[in-house]
Parts: structure tokens; sequence; C-alpha cells
């Protein structure tokens, strides 16, 4: 059987005021401008992809062309020694115009997942990259368009989280990253509560903080969140 839902999200940011109706506008500003700019030529898309599973892991290789920009290849896999799972995965963004050259972009991940007995769950991802995107501003990151290609930040991130169901009806996560080349880090706790059968109500909070030449740049970003299934 399916299930739907509506979610319901508001936003606390810098002063801590719920802007909910002043980031809808930004965002709809923003994508009608996007749309009054789109032809088909600038955005093509295609891909193929390659699976099997051998020795108990499953693994997948992958090709494709993205935004009419980038070449790409890419290879992962997914498996498990004992009650740990154990995932990696690399992809080569290529510049189409720029193909013979080495202007490309690496991203390579590896991570560690594991279940606890009381249902909890505590993960660690580590990734690579030798090219990140320029850094300005975290804000850049919610107003700005993220591509497959500019998840990193810094040329090493380390990742980690913990969550942790306090009782049947409460859920406590804890989730972190450092960015050593930005001198910086995330942290941010989540709370989820089910109010009852179908709903259910979520508080995140985000901290981010570093100093990636003299000065020192902090934001702190709220999220409440109320979602309805049926």
């Amino acid at each position: 059987m399916s299930t739907n839902s509506y979610l319901f999200t508001g936003r606390i940011k810098r002063h801590y005021l719920f802007d909910a109706r002043k980031n809808f506008k930004r965002e709809l500003q923003s994508k009608r401008k996007r749309m009054s700019n789109y032809s088909i030529s600038d955005d093509v898309n295609a891909a193929g992809l390659f699976r099997f599973n051998k020795w108990g892991y499953d693994f997948q290789f992958l090709a494709g062309f993205v935004n009419s920009e980038d070449l790409v290849i890419g290879a992962g896999w997914s498996g498990a020694f004992g009650s740990t799972s154990f995932r990696g995965e690399g992809s080569w963004f290529q510049p189409a115009d720029n193909f013979s050259d080495t202007t490309g972009t690496a991203l390579f991940t590896i991570s560690f997942d594991r279940s606890l007995s009381n249902n909890g769950m505590v993960q660690i991802q580590a990734m690579y990259c030798n090219n990140p995107i320029d850094f300005d501003s975290f804000e850049s990151f919610y107003d700005g368009n993220l591509s497959a290609r500019d998840l990193a930040f810094s040329e090493f991130n380390l990742f980690g989280s913990i969550s942790l169901p306090l009782t049947p009806l409460f859920n406590l996560g804890v989730s972190a990253i450092w960015y050593p080349g930005l001198n910086g880090y995330f942290a941010g706790p989540s709370i989820d509560w089910s109010l009852s059968q179908n709903v259910d109500l979520s508080f995140i909070w985000q901290h981010f903080e570093s100093r990636p030449q003299a000065d020192n740049l902090k934001i702190n970003l709220g999220f409440l969140r109320f979602k309805y299934s049926f």
C-alpha cells in the first residue's frame, strides 16, 4: 500500500524569526528566473547504469552527460562485513568543452554504518575531492544551485552521525562534518516526535563555522517540519 505525505517546513534564520513566507517567495522568484532562461539545448541529461552482485556485494558502473556541461563516469559498491555496512563510490566529472585537459573533478567517498541494539544507528563517512567548490559563505549553499559535482567544500571531509530512539515515539539525532580545508565544521542536532499514528513533528538545528581566511564565518539555521501521512 502506497503512502502519501504532506510536508510543511518552516525556517528560522539569523535572528531566529520564522520566515517560511519570505523563503518561499525568494525560491519562487529564483525558479521563475531560471525558467525564463531555459532552453532545451542548455539542459541535456543522459546516463547509463550497469549493476551486478558478486561475493555478496552489489557493484555498479555508470556513465552519463550532465546539464550539457560534464561527461561523468563512476563506480560504487555496497556490502557488509558482520553487522557493519560498508559502502563506497567514486565519480569523475570532465567538462565536455575541455575534454582533453585535466580540469575534471573527482569525488570519492567511503562509509561505514551500523545498527545498534536499541534500533539506533551510527554512521561514519569520509570524502575526498581534488577540486572543491570555491567557498564564499555557508548561505550560498542554500541560495545557490548545487549539482552532484559540487558536494565538497573542502578537499577532505569527514562526516559522522548517530540516531537514538529515546522512546518509541521520540527520536534524537546528532550529526557533524569536519572541513579541514576551511578550518571549519558543521554540527546539528535533530528531534523527531511522533504525535500520532500519521502525524510527525521534527525540529532540526544546523550550525556552520569556519575560518577560510582571516574572518570567522558563522551561521545558524533552524527548521520546523510538520508531516501528515494518509
